[in-house]
């Protein structure tokens, strides 16, 4: 029978060639070489007619992917060929299929083409007989075939292409998709119409690493575009908080130094030095609680003076722009979230700005921090005080100290800078909760600015969210400088949404 054989040598194919040990099992005497064993997955001709590179390129392709183990599932003769009968161990593995699909789609890409004399019958030939004679395999057990890899056989030359591996599969799946992931973020960020922040950078690198780690995800660029969209929405609202924050802040500084310019700091100066036996000289520790209630006397009479009402107004003023801009951000990130697209923040501003600026209550919040502030600047002044009685400094050295602190120097107006800070940020979360909670929001998150300015107590806000919106969340900004912010657990709904929507 061996010198039956036929000499395929001439033809080209694609084909699984199983592990040696398999092939020595599957192996009858005269039958073909257990070299030679395989299982075809296209057949393609002549070699002659096949260009080498193109067939191994095709291979390359189609071999990314895992490989996997089929089942030999008994023996089989095929009758009616040129070259006798065939002895064939029938090859079953739902894998066969998808590739062969594969292979022959690519191939057709290379220029190549499939013979389609045949259906496709995955088996392994493993002898040619004549006619007349009884098949060499009397029953075939089954048992497992991995194969590691596809063969591109061209003439007598055999080149393998091993199978991606997992690791190797993920790291090329990665590579593939993170562009297109990029583009993703990228395109759903300018359409936000957002400011390209530190922020949106971080966020597109955690959205191209969500989409490599999901590559398999037929929905995973979309959910990049989505993501894109939303820190780019995330980065207009903090841009306008920021702006708010800004220049309600360079207002009332600007007020602030033009009123305390009235006071007069000598008396206070002299009364506190006389206080403490400062006529010459000094040694005994400074008071600092006295030379505060010093302080405290002279700012006493900042509301009488002018500037005093002005400044009333531009911290109510902006409480009411801060609350207006919590709500409108919390419009923006639900419409984000419901996808809706042409939100327009001046429309929304406009709309909600209208109706809290009639709110008498702002008053009392904006006396309230005023109070804050004056508060501030005595502690300030007296600690400034006490730290010069103590380094033995001259009546003109305290003055001078005691204008710049209180802002009529060069110095920056601590006091007014926390306060204004405080005052924005807590407006912020107001207008927000005061929106959701018309809504029937049932419950918020807390999450951290992901800046330096982040401390232990926002973490632990984050890490316990969300909160039941009725039960005391916490509420940024939990120190000054925090810019940590809350997020609505479910959207608001799309009537309260529609007015703001423009046509895209």
């Amino acid at each position: 029978m061996a010198d039956a054989q036929p000499d395929f040598s001439d033809g080209s194919m694609v084909a699984l060639y199983p592990p040696e040990h398999i092939a020595r099992e599957l192996a009858v005497p005269g039958g073909l070489p257990v070299d030679e064993l395989h299982c075809t997955i296209a057949y393609t001709g002549n070699a002659a007619d096949v260009d080498t590179d193109a067939l191994t390129e095709a291979v390359r392709t189609v071999a990314g992917r895992k490989p996997f183990t089929a089942t030999i599932a008994g023996h089989a003769r095929f009758t009616g060929g040129d070259n006798g009968d065939i002895i064939v161990a029938l090859v079953d593995a739902p894998e066969l299929d998808e590739l062969r699909r594969d292979l022959v789609a690519e191939l057709a890409d290379h220029g190549i083409d499939v013979p389609r004399e045949h259906g496709f019958t995955a088996h392994i030939t493993l002898a040619y007989v004549p006619v007349d004679e009884d098949s060499p395999v009397d029953r075939l057990d089954p048992r497992p075939v991995t194969f590691g890899g596809l063969a591109a056989v061209h003439a007598k030359d055999r080149t393998l292409v091993p199978f991606a591996v997992p690791d190797q599969m993920e790291s090329a799946a990665r590579a593939a998709i993170a562009p297109y992931a990029r583009t993703a973020f990228a395109q759903g960020w300018a359409i936000s119409g957002g400011p390209m922040t530190d922020r949106v950078k971080a966020g597109c690198v955690a959205a191209v690493e969500y989409a490599c780690t999901h590559a398999d995800d037929p929905d995973v660029l979309e959910t990049t575009l989505k993501l894109g969209h939303l820190e780019g929405t995330w980065a207009k609202v903090y841009e306008r908080r920021t702006a708010l924050h800004d220049d309600l802040l360079a207002t009332v500084m600007t007020s602030w130094r033009a009123m305390v310019r009235q006071l007069d700091v000598g008396p206070l100066v002299r009364w506190y030095r006389a206080g403490e036996g400062l006529t010459e000289a000094y040694t005994d520790d400074p008071n600092v609680a006295r030379a505060t209630d010093a302080a405290r006397v002279l700012l006493h009479a900042l509301p009488e003076a002018d500037g005093w009402q002005q400044i009333r107004q531009e911290l109510r003023d902006g409480i009411i722009a801060a609350q207006t801009e919590g709500q409108v951000g919390a419009l923006a990130i639900a419409a984000d979230s419901l996808g809706l697209p042409g939100f327009n923040f001046d429309t929304a501003y406009d709309h909600v700005h209208s109706a809290l600026s009639q709110l008498d209550s702002t008053w009392a919040d904006a006396d309230a921090w005023l109070q804050q502030i004056v508060k501030g600047n005595a502690g300030d002044l007296g600690r400034r005080l006490a730290s010069l009685v103590k380094a033995d400094a001259s009546y003109d050295d305290m003055v001078d100290a005691a204008h710049d602190l209180l802002g009529t120097g060069e110095e920056d107006v601590r006091a007014v800078s926390t306060v204004v800070d405080l005052a924005v940020h807590q407006s912020l979360t107001t207008g927000a909760m005061n929106l959701w909670q018309r809504e029937g929001v049932g419950r918020v998150g807390f999450v951290t600015a992901g800046d330096s300015r982040v401390c232990p107590a926002c973490d632990r806000a984050e890490a316990n969210s969300p909160y039941d919106i009725n039960q005391d969340p916490p509420r940024p900004p939990l120190h000054p400088l925090c810019r940590c912010t809350l997020t609505a657990d479910n959207p608001i709904s799309l009537a309260t949404l529609q007015p703001f929507l423009e046509a895209v």
